[in-house]
């Protein structure tokens, strides 16, 4: 079998809020066989949303950071909820 991954989505986006369901099954159905999914914002919601995504479909992995851009924001709070998302 051979394996195409999409190894760097940002699913999350919110110009994917009203069909993003929709957007990874019809990834799926043109041959995407997994999806890597990259959280790296800053704030908790983004970070829970993408552990939400990868949980919902097996076949969608997540990554969790902090992207360098929000490195200047990064603090205890943040690498605890990181350390807690990849958990999941």
């Amino acid at each position: 079998m051979n394996l195409f991954i999409d190894s760097h989505a940002h699913i999350d986006s919110h110009g994917y809020s009203q069909d993003r369901d929709d957007v990874i099954l019809r990834s799926f159905q043109q041959g995407i066989t997994h999806i890597i999914h990259i959280g790296s914002d800053k704030n908790s919601e983004t970070i829970i949303e993408a552990v939400s995504i990868a949980e919902k479909y097996p076949q969608v992995f997540c990554a969790l950071g902090i992207h360098p851009h929000y490195a200047n924001c990064m603090n205890q709070e943040i690498l605890d909820l990181l350390y807690i998302q990849s958990l999941h």
